[in-house]
């Protein structure tokens, strides 16, 4: 974001970003004032919530109640905030979690906030996005990397946007509890670590140094761990190649973690701490790193920073539907016709069905503008074709959640009614979505002649779940398309609950 679009935005504010990560939980609070972030509070507390995973992808009750704990004890801090102003992302753990419905059910209960679990890739921005923020601004590409729980993320990019991005499954938490469960360190183990990390990384090697990069930056609990330890003993700023390799020595040498003191290294990091050390050395070795300078912000910053963006026009949502629909080689004057036949449809039902407004009038937008990517691949069954894109793709900025429901409303724009994405059982959108698609196919029926100016000026209105278009005059009968496609959708729309009639 630049310093002119962050000064748009809306101001003196306070905000809140909570990053659910696989070992830690992390709060920060901060206010935005005069196009800068003042930070306010942090809160952390180490769950492991990585460790808690079974055999089965299954989190375990004792895990969860430590996280709801935690998360409580976070939504105590966050209870009068306004749920705009509050950002919370769940990471690998959440991720990979079978049943997570249940637990994001009393977890977004306990916080008193939503909570979206987001893509690794959508991780890696954010972390990039974060780290762009605290460190010196430059037109040279840099390396960003962080090593959390599950997870490993790398990002390249100039400035404040990130170019490419990996994430890798490999992490702190992971890798100390498959290698390292008793903290016992022998030669045997520690090759067996670093062969499973090289393995993860291989794949990555080459694309990112094809990219090159001037600059390293490190981010979260591991780098900045290993890097306090370095600097007490030498003073140095940053992670140099050469002190690491001594670290590793010194620590390889002994038979178990607890034989390793340092004042830097709390008893709370230290479960996972081989496993954050072999990553970490690992990545310096295979990306041929010299120095990795260690950054303050990570994530939460990230999400902070974000969330300014949706109020600037920096949104990276924005960015990833216009890339896509550029991609496909979308229709442009088809989409806006779409968009703002649909956007008059929602203003004037709104209020009546309850829809959020800024919320749908963005789905509703995105969801216009793609609509037609499928017709890339094949005419036939295009609608099908362009939800699964969506649903599969790389679209930075958005949560999973987001992306199904973009993906859902393009894929029923026609055809057949589908059945509802996988949400929440306390999700809202549950109701919304219904009445979102009814607009959203009315629209697209409206607009299937595709002829510039021949839709008049009609009136929509409610009545608990009926919907009424009308339109002037005998205007329907000299528009026989029109008309039959209407009627199509008054008979396929009692299948959301709605019925439409249009005289």
């Amino acid at each position: 974001m630049t310093a002119n679009a962050a000064a748009d935005a809306p101001g003196p504010r306070v905000l809140a970003a909570v990053d659910l990560g696989s070992n830690s939980f992390h709060m920060v609070v901060a206010r935005y004032e005069d196009g800068h972030l003042i930070l306010l509070d942090r809160l952390r507390e180490m769950v492991r919530l990585a460790d808690g995973l079974d055999d089965k992808l299954n989190l375990g009750p004792l895990v969860q109640q430590r996280a709801l704990e935690c998360l409580a004890r976070f939504g105590e801090r966050l209870n009068s905030f306004d749920p705009n102003d509050v950002a919370v992302a769940g990471t690998n753990t959440l991720r990979r979690a079978r049943n997570i419905g249940s637990f994001l059910k009393d977890a977004e209960v306990a916080l008193g906030h939503p909570i979206e679990v987001i893509s690794g890739l959508e991780e890696a921005r954010l972390v990039y996005l974060g780290v762009a923020h605290a460190v010196p601004s430059s037109t040279k590409r840099r390396l960003v990397i962080d090593i959390g729980g599950g997870s490993t993320e790398f990002a390249i990019g100039r400035q404040f946007e990130a170019e490419r991005m990996y994430s890798l499954f490999m992490g702190c938490v992971g890798i100390s509890k498959r290698f390292f469960p008793d903290g016992k360190i022998t030669p045997q183990i520690w090759q067996a670590a670093r062969l499973a990390v090289e393995f993860e990384i291989s794949p990555i090697k080459e694309p990112l140094k094809s990219l090159g990069w001037r600059e390293a930056y490190g981010s979260s609990g591991t780098i900045r761990t290993i890097g306090a330890i370095l600097h007490s003993r030498d003073g140095s700023l940053g992670i140099q190649r050469k002190a690491l390799k001594h670290l590793v020595s010194e620590v390889r040498a002994l038979d178990h973690i607890d034989q390793f003191s340092h004042p830097e290294l709390t008893e709370k990091r230290r479960p996972v701490f081989l496993g954050g050390l072999v990553v970490l050395e690992r990545v310096f070795k295979t990306l041929d790193i010299e120095t990795m300078h260690v950054a303050d912000y990570a994530l939460r910053e990230g999400l902070l920073y974000d969330t300014i963006g949706h109020w600037s026009g920096e949104d990276a949502r924005e960015r990833s539907v216009k890339l896509l629909a550029r991609k496909y080689d979308v229709d442009r004057e088809q989409a806006l016709r779409l968009g703002a036949v649909s956007a008059n449809l929602l203003k004037q039902v709104r209020t009546s069905w309850g829809l959020p407004q800024g919320k749908s009038k963005r789905l509703m937008r995105w969801s216009s503008r793609l609509h037609e990517i499928g017709l890339g691949i094949a005419h036939s069954h295009y609608h099908r074709h362009g939800g699964y894109v969506i649903r599969h793709a790389d679209l930075p900025g958005f949560s999973r959640e987001g992306q199904s429901l973009l993906a859902w409303l393009v894929e029923g724009h026609r055809g057949r009614i589908l059945e509802l994405p996988a949400l929440a059982e306390q999700s809202p959108w549950r109701d919304y979505l219904p009445r979102l698609l009814a607009i959203f196919r009315i629209g697209a029926a409206l607009v299937r002649g595709r002829n510039e100016g021949e839709l008049p000026p009609f009136t929509a209105t409610t009545q608990g779940n009926d919907l009424h278009l009308e339109f002037p005059g005998d205007w329907l009968e000299e528009f026989p398309l029109t008309r039959a496609v209407l009627k199509h959708e008054s008979e396929k729309l009692p299948e959301l609950g709605v019925t439409f009639t249009y005289s």
